[in-house]
């Protein structure tokens, strides 16, 4: 985790407190957001990803590169990170596109001074190691990725929930690791959006100001759920990021790269119980909505991960049992 981060509370609530909104956009916008040319990989994407066996439903993504929005170099094998950004008309959704990208900028910042820190471990471990291998994939990268994600309440969203156990620890996002190199999070920031669902809210204008996005933050009623990790022990263990902290997760691309003395990460997001206690008026866990943001900082599609296998056969392989 690494503290004491400049605007971070700032560019993160910009970006977070529109995350309901988008999830919320009238179909026809959001279909408009849709690119299944690339797997769905930019844009809007809302039950195309597998979970568990079966599409899923609880959580709505919006991805883009915020380095570049027209790729510089074109590669149609790639498309999944070779495509234009899709971001929403300002009309629907004003100030999401600046908000998404000061935001990521700043954690991919953040994300190069990580890797320092990666590069001098594993250099002290491996010999022949360059000591500023990461560094140099994440400054010469295009593939760099950010997943916006809404979590809906665990009643809404997925028309099969019902029949999910809800003592499933991975009920809001299934065991994973990021094929990634690193992956910067923020801490997550769950609203009530009740009042968004029924309609009883003003749809914000570009001439409104940022508080109009705000919906009733809540802590979130169900102490277990949130972000889960398995250490090196196999040990489940909870993750808590405070609003003014980033953290940081090791993907698989690392953990290839660095011959494993890096290992990925297993992750999952447990739901916000139905059955949890109210936390005030209209703040009951299934209108509790969950929303973060995730930074894949990875390597271009050229860079071998090991002899003969590149980055770019590699996504190739996670992207086919992910997507149906």
């Amino acid at each position: 985790m690494v503290r004491n981060v400049p605007n971070l509370v700032q560019y993160r609530d910009a970006l977070l407190d529109r995350g309901p909104w988008l999830a919320h956009l009238p179909p026809s916008a959001q279909q408009a957001l849709e690119h299944p040319e690339s797997q769905y990989m930019f844009g809007w994407s809302h039950g195309r990803e597998l979970m568990n066996g079966r599409p899923d439903y609880s959580k709505g993504s919006f991805y883009a590169n915020p380095v570049q929005d027209i790729p510089t170099s074109p590669n149609p094998q790639y498309p999944e990170y070779y495509s234009a950004n899709r971001w929403p008309m300002e009309t629907d959704l004003p100030g999401f596109r600046g908000s998404f990208r000061s935001l990521c900028q700043l954690i991919i910042q953040v994300g190069l001074l990580v890797a320092k820190h990666c590069d001098r471990y594993v250099a002290s471990q491996l010999p022949g190691y360059s000591p500023a291998f990461l560094q140099n994939l994440i400054s010469n990268s295009d593939t760099i990725k950010a997943r916006l994600l809404h979590y809906f309440p665990k009643d809404g969203g997925d028309p099969v929930a019902a029949a999910s156990s809800e003592a499933d620890i991975d009920s809001w996002c299934g065991w994973h690791l990021d094929h990634s190199c690193l992956t910067g999070l923020t801490a997550a920031k769950y609203v009530n959006t009740a009042a968004l669902e029924r309609g009883d809210v003003v749809w914000p204008t570009v001439d409104d100001s940022a508080e109009t996005w705000v919906l009733p933050e809540v802590a979130c009623p169900d102490p277990t759920a949130g972000l889960y990790i398995k250490n090196r022990a196999g040990e489940v263990v909870q993750v808590r990021i405070p609003a003014d902290v980033l953290a940081f997760q090791t993907g698989e691309a690392l953990e290839i790269t660095s011959a494993n003395f890096l290992r990925a990460t297993p992750h999952c997001v447990r739901g916000a119980s139905t059955t949890a206690t109210p936390v005030g008026d209209d703040q009951v866990a299934p209108r509790v909505a969950r929303n973060t943001l995730a930074v894949f900082i990875q390597p271009a599609i050229d860079d071998e991960l090991a002899e003969g296998y590149t980055f770019g056969q590699f996504t190739h392989d996670v992207l086919k049992k992910h997507y149906s």
